[in-house]
């Protein structure tokens, strides 16, 4: 670690910022005392999570913005002062990708383009781009380390694996520092089944509590490094916090373990309880059969320690599922 800076003050934007993983960013930062301005075309985001409805009357500095990232000059206009900006927004369905390989190519590549252009003209400290272990597909050392090959499996993942690249890129034309989080299987409360993120885990709440079979893609024996988000967010932060220039450095955010699927449908069941169907289909198109993460360079570069893991994790998420998902729900 070279030092950190204090997020009291900051200004930052957020694109993606109605969206799972931003919505809970932007409730960190603007609790941590940043200037924060949010922005999101609300293709897949929530409108209220987005405007940040927690904060409304006690004076937060946040205002939201509903337009597209791929909106050049308007990103620029909202980068203006920015010290940060954190790079959430995508089209992040592998089997959508696959479906609709042209939209997910111009927001995931052109979009990520684009703000990357827009934070090099408003002089834009950092980029911290929100990228994915799918960058890796099949394989095949566990724990997988930053530097493995990638073989991307959808385009999805080949789209992510570009937009890490072009960080790389601006980093070194630019002089513009940029970070890649490599997230793996990001879960949590206010996911819901079919979000941007969407992992076997809400699926599986979603399910179990409708009287429907737990949909289960393969044998279920495949494995995931599931990350509790609030872990997710403690590394963005820390990405900003940090005075390390990272220059297009990509780093593994996870838990360090991995949990079989038909693992996590017995957590379901116990957490649920009662008589939980489950129903086997053939497995998808663009799933790996393993992700299980090294997380040293977190560790080192970042001061990264995951605080929830898989256990704690479901227990959370199991709270807000059997609350009836109540939109007062806030992470801790």
């Amino acid at each position: 670690m070279s030092g950190q800076k204090s997020l009291n003050g900051m200004r930052v934007a957020v694109t993606g910022a109605a969206g799972f993983i931003g919505s809970n960013l932007v409730d960190r930062l603007i609790d941590g005392g940043c200037s924060v301005v949010g922005v999101d075309n609300l293709s897949t985001g929530n409108k209220e999570r987005g405007e940040g409805k927690r904060f409304s009357g006690i004076g937060m500095d946040y205002r939201f913005e509903v337009f597209d990232v791929n909106d050049l000059d308007s990103m620029t206009r909202v980068f203006q002062g920015c010290e940060t900006v954190f790079h959430l927004a995508a089209l992040a369905r592998v089997s959508f990708s696959i479906a609709h390989p042209l939209e997910a190519n111009h927001a995931n590549i052109d979009g990520t383009l684009s703000v990357l252009e827009a934070a090099r003209r408003a002089k834009v400290g950092r980029v911290v781009f929100s990228c994915s272990s799918s960058i890796f597909g099949g394989v095949g050392n566990f724990p997988t380390t930053e530097d493995s090959c990638p073989h991307p499996l959808s385009p999805y993942a080949l789209q992510k694996l570009v937009g890490a690249d072009y960080c790389q890129l601006y980093s070194k034309l630019y002089g513009l520092d940029t970070v890649s989080l490599l997230y793996y299987n990001v879960f949590g409360p206010h996911q819901q089944a079919s979000s941007a993120y969407s992992t076997v885990i809400p699926a599986f709440f979603e399910a179990a509590l409708a009287g429907a079979p737990c949909p289960i893609y393969g044998n279920g024996e495949q494995r995931r490094d599931f990350c509790y988000v609030s872990n997710v967010v403690d590394a963005l932060v820390l990405s900003a916090e940090s005075n390390r220039q990272f220059g297009g450095e990509k780093i593994n955010v996870a838990c360090g373990e991995h949990q079989s699927v038909n693992y996590v449908f017995a957590q379901v069941v116990r957490i649920v309880g009662g008589e939980v169907k489950k129903e086997y289909h053939p497995p998808r198109l663009g799933d790996p059969l393993k992700s299980h993460a090294d997380i040293t360079r977190a560790k080192e570069l970042l001061g990264y320690e995951p605080k929830v893991l898989f256990e704690g994790g479901m227990r959370r998420t199991g709270d807000w599922w059997l609350a009836g998902r109540p939109a007062d729900y806030w992470l801790p």
